[in-house]
């Protein structure tokens, strides 16, 4: 997010002839209280050629192909401009569809974007890993270096309740100061949007090792002190963390259990209307072995996911597509 909140969004437009168009009500409503300029981005893979045309080159065949899109792109742009909304459409031939919104990112470096959010379970992400949209959000959750909107919902309410979930002790790997980024993120957020932040986290318990059959290891509970001193520590870290960026202590959320069930019951029980989780680079040899919390989570969230990432971040996109 920009120092000052977000001055420019990009929409992805999956389909720019689809009717309801989730990601881009959300946008339009960020854009009334923000003053942003909205930017309604399509990419298309297989353009179809035109009948009884004299057109034969490909790049005709793209240009036309192009053209209709974006004009279909300024009919949906219309109700914005009504508003008074500054909004600028791009239609343009790139492929995969999320690797089109990356490239798309890396040259016109927006402060948001926002994508329409498709539910996924184990046996979609095993058979519809190529289809278009099937992993698009996964996908983008890994590679967009800019923040992630996913959008649930069409409404936004005038005080949204922002939920973010934090990991002030560490224990997924996650950079020191990727906490603080997300809080301060969120807090931006409600600056401009309006609304409350509460902060949440959840942890599994602490449990010791030791030798087991065939010298597999047994996970043993720890003795009722460790426990105790552990769970103390732990919520002296959270206030540690809330106290910094001036989260009330009835906005402070700390449970034990597997994060990526117990954080939507959270946001489900408060009401959450947006979950801002952070997303840090993994390697492509890490990535079929180690999951990604946030990827898990919005399998199972309601509520419009914000994904931030550390400064550091570096995207694998390459910055050129495909050529003719």
């Amino acid at each position: 997010m920009a120092r000052n909140g977000w001055k420019s969004i990009v929409v992805a437009i999956a389909d720019p002839y689809r009717d309801q168009q989730l990601a881009l009500a959300k946008a339009a409503a960020i854009a009334e209280r923000s003053g942003a300029r909205v930017t309604l981005f399509n990419a298309f893979a297989l353009p179809a050629p035109p009948s009884g045309s004299a057109i034969v080159s490909s790049r005709e065949v793209l240009q036309t192909e192009s053209d209709e899109h974006r004009q279909q792109l300024q009919h949906l742009a219309r109700p914005l401009e009504k508003k008074g909304l500054a909004t600028t459409c791009v239609a343009e031939w790139d492929f995969p569809w999320h690797e089109a919104i990356v490239r798309f990112v890396l040259r016109t470096a927006p402060d948001l974007v926002i994508a329409e959010s498709h539910r996924h379970n184990v046996f979609a992400r095993m058979v519809f890993a190529t289809t278009f949209l099937a992993n698009t959000d996964w996908e983008l959750i890994r590679s967009c270096p800019c923040p992630l909107w996913l959008v649930r919902s069409r409404s936004l309410p005038t005080e949204p309740r922002v939920l973010v979930a934090v990991d002030p002790r560490h224990t997924h790997a996650k950079p020191a100061r990727l906490d603080d980024l997300l809080i301060a993120g969120a807090n931006r957020l409600v600056e401009q949007l309006g609304g409350t932040v509460s902060i949440a986290h959840v942890y599994e318990p602490l449990l010791s090792g030791a030798s087991g059959t065939f010298m597999e290891p047994i996970r043993l509970p720890l003795s009722s002190k460790r426990a105790r001193d552990f769970n103390t520590a732990t919520r002296q870290a959270v206030d540690a963390l809330a106290v910094r960026h001036a989260i009330k202590p009835a906005n402070r959320i700390l449970e034990v259990g597997d994060a990526v069930h117990t954080l939507p019951a959270i946001a489900k029980s408060r009401k959450t209307d947006l979950l801002v989780m952070g997303a840090v680079s993994r390697s492509r040899l890490e990535r079929p072995f180690i999951g990604n919390t946030a990827e898990k989570v919005i399998d199972h969230v309601g509520c419009d996911v914000l994904i931030l990432k550390p400064a550091t971040f570096k995207t694998t996109v390459k910055r050129t597509r495909a050529r003719l």
